[in-house]
């Protein structure tokens, strides 16, 4: 049996249909997928969204026609209120693929084969449809290519963060004498990076009968390496500084950036009771007594252990 026109609910009652502005310029025909748009409004899914945005289907309505000619054209006009269907059985549009019971939803994104963005279909078609994460197929087509839809609960899917990624390593260079350049891993499993001699050309020889003149320095290479701090992604350039210091090697590394470790616990010092040890003062030097001390010296000291914090006050 046929399942009737695109943007028709299929069932009852368990559904929900919300009323929002239409965004943008262009008409929204019934049953297209919607996303959310500026200040509440909706617009089609295409290019540019993912099927975390999904948040409806566009449903029919009656709608008394606003020209002669146009009777039969079941869309929404710029300007209009549309009815979005957001939970329960809605009939819609396959336009590529066969339904099946619980089979998963796309929605192409970008134009290809004559299929146009924003149609419901039942395969995927690589980056040209994305996957709608809360709605499954109910079911076949029938012969006008209309299938139902069920949608298993209202709004965006929030997109989950991943962990953070193992410490990548790194690798550290070292010269020869013979201007062999090797790298050594930090960590095991890394790839091997492939050696290079960067030892410059010998001098000439010296004329015969006499001594030659000393051969030009071969030199050596100064190896460079940064680290881009936004990415992580390292890089390493290895300069001759012989005579031919144009002579440069550069070497192109993986992501090596880790994940940042979680701050330490801060902690202040608190002050010495008499029950809990704490930070106290150094007390200011007292003037060596010439003579017996009396009471006023003895109170002085008592004062100045208590400035210093190592005396309770009472």
């Amino acid at each position: 049996m046929s399942h009737g026109f695109a943007g028709s609910y299929a069932r009852q009652p368990d559904m929900i249909t919300n009323t929002a502005p239409l965004g943008g310029t262009a008409a929204i025909v019934f049953g297209t997928p919607l996303v959310r748009g500026e200040n509440g409004a909706v617009v089609p899914l295409g290019a540019g969204n993912t099927g975390n945005q999904f948040i409806g289907v566009a449903g029919l309505e009656v709608k008394s026609p606003a020209e002669f000619y146009s009777q039969n054209v079941g869309r929404y006009a710029p300007g209009e209120p549309v009815s979005v269907f957001q939970r329960g059985c809605i009939n819609v549009k396959c336009q590529k693929g066969a339904p099946a019971v619980d089979g998963t939803v796309y929605v192409r994104v970008t134009a290809s084969e004559g299929y146009p963005a924003g149609g419901f279909e039942a395969e995927a078609d690589g980056a040209d449809t994305v996957v709608i994460p809360n709605a499954q197929w109910n079911g076949p087509a029938d012969n006008h290519g209309v299938a139902e839809l069920r949608i298993a609960y209202v709004g965006p899917v929030p997109s989950a963060s991943g962990s953070a990624g193992e410490d990548g390593g790194y690798y550290q260079p070292s010269v020869s004498e013979d201007g062999e350049l090797t790298w050594k891993a930090s960590k095991g499993g890394m790839p091997a990076v492939a050696g290079v001699n960067i030892r410059g050309p010998a001098g000439a020889d010296g004329a015969n009968g006499t001594d030659g003149a000393p051969g030009v320095a071969a030199g050596f290479g100064t190896p460079t390496a940064t680290v881009d701090s936004a990415t992580g992604t390292p890089s390493v350039t290895v300069t001759a500084s012989g005579p031919d210091t144009a002579k440069v090697f550069a070497f192109e590394f993986h992501n090596l950036k880790g994940a940042q470790g979680p701050a330490g616990p801060s902690y202040t010092l608190p002050n010495a009771t008499t029950s809990a040890r704490g930070g106290v003062l150094q007390m200011a030097a007292i003037t060596d007594l010439t003579a017996a001390p009396t009471m006023e010296d003895f109170n002085s000291l008592l004062a100045a252990l208590c400035t210093a914090g190592m005396l309770a006050t009472s």
